[in-house]
């Protein structure tokens, strides 16, 4: 994906002065500086969710075992 499709406009003024960190996974406004992320540019996000289903799939079988 090339920068200009991933880079929306600021979602507080409107600018197209949007930068963008892989690394972290969220934008920057050059022009009033808000920052702001999505979920899909998250590199962490998969891992979050399948974490959080590990546990709850643990609690469930304490409490309910064959």
């Amino acid at each position: 994906m090339t920068e200009s499709t991933k880079t929306p406009k600021c979602i507080n003024c409107d600018s197209s002065q949007v930068r963008y960190n892989s690394t972290f996974g969220f934008y920057k406004c050059e022009s009033c500086s808000t920052v702001w992320g999505m979920d899909d540019d998250d590199p962490d996000y998969d891992e979050e969710v399948e974490e959080d289903w590990q546990k709850l799939h643990e609690a469930y079988f304490r409490r309910y075992p064959n």
